[in-house]
């Protein structure tokens, strides 16, 4: 029988290596939590840090439930850790338990429009931005999603016109002009010294608030409507 040739021996080799290399990426991982909290307990033990203390206890009473055999709790649980590790000054390990949570419930509200400010702290404006556009495009009622990118389009994009025209005409269409909305834009174009148009919008605010005899519906009353139609809001992946 004829031997293998070595260049054979060696293409096989490293056929074999990538094969494994690729089954041992797509294995999912094992993630420790309560060995990354004993680490988080080490790094902030000499910081000052206020409600620390408060802030371990309720991520240990998280990763307790992250650990129990009940996976209905664990984004959640997931989402919690995460606001208590960004509490202590964790941004980045709070960046992966948020990313965690959303793989286990994709829509979560809390959890998108949290990662979504996580990314701003960590300066990444095009990630935040994702994340804002997601957080509307599953909740299209949600009014506080349309000011958080709105302030982010103001002073952190150039040339933001455009983008904050194009997000809040499609809030105020599937919101009906909801007055919260309406006091955003016009401030917005009042302090960009555009009276004009700050004054149509004003128009508008005060026949929505005539109709309603001064009683404005409140954000709450609207932010669960997450079936409107109308919107078409890109989600950047």
């Amino acid at each position: 029988m004829k031997k293998p040739s070595p260049s054979l021996i060696i293409t096989l080799i490293v056929v074999a290596s990538a094969v494994g290399l690729v089954a041992y990426r797509m294995m999912p991982k094992q993630i420790d939590d309560r060995a990354i909290l004993e680490q988080v307990k080490e790094r902030v033990k000499d910081k000052q840090i206020e409600q620390k203390e408060e802030y371990l206890k309720q991520a240990e009473e998280r990763v307790e439930k992250l650990s129990d055999e009940e996976e209905d709790n664990d984004a959640n649980a997931l989402i919690y850790t995460a606001v208590y590790y960004n509490n202590l000054g964790e941004k980045e390990l709070a960046l992966d338990y948020y990313l965690r949570a959303l793989e286990k419930d994709p829509t979560s509200r809390l959890g998108l429009h949290n990662l979504a400010s996580l990314y701003e702290d960590l300066t990444r404006w095009d990630k935040a931005e994702e994340r804002y556009l997601e957080l509307i495009a599953y909740h299209p009622t949600y009014i506080p999603a349309y000011r958080s990118i709105g302030y982010l389009y103001r002073y952190r994009f150039p040339d933001p016109d455009q983008k904050i025209e194009d997000i809040f005409k499609a809030g105020l269409s599937v919101t009906n002009n909801h007055p919260d909305l309406l006091n955003w834009i016009i401030a917005y174009y009042q302090e960009t010294d555009r009276p004009e148009i700050a004054l149509s919008f004003s128009e508008e605010l005060a026949r929505q608030l005539n109709a309603q005899k001064g009683s404005a519906p409140k954000a709450d009353d609207l932010q669960f409507e997450t079936n409107v139609p109308g919107l078409e809001v890109e989600v950047v992946k």
